[in-house]
């Protein structure tokens, strides 16, 4: 089961959002990046609610955190901005244009 992957999915994507409102003039994919960028490095926390406070008082201090999620580590190479742990690879999917279906990032035949 991908259950514990999902949730640290939507704790990143809240907390890069969270950085985006604080610290960047828009929230927009550009802010987002950015507050990815600010995961794996600073004060060490586990995702969640109960770390809400100390994550946002960091970012409202421009100030990075150390995320560490359900499913391990969640510590990324800024210059790769792939997982820097050895051995780790991941799979890009697209909601097709249509809505029909989850695609390969890489599937042609996806509408």
């Amino acid at each position: 089961s991908f259950t514990a992957h999902a949730y640290d999915a939507g704790w990143l994507a809240t907390y890069a959002l969270a950085w985006a409102a604080l610290q960047e003039t828009r929230v927009d994919a550009r802010g987002l990046g950015r507050g990815l960028r600010r995961l794996s490095e600073g004060t060490a926390i586990d995702v969640g609610e109960l770390s809400w406070p100390d994550v946002m008082t960091a970012f409202a201090a421009g100030e990075s955190v150390n995320v560490r999620g359900a499913s391990g580590a969640l510590d990324y190479d800024p210059d790769s901005e792939e997982r820097a742990e050895e051995g780790m690879s991941f799979e890009v999917w697209i909601v097709a244009s249509d809505a029909s279906r989850l695609c390969r990032a890489d599937d042609t035949t996806c509408p």
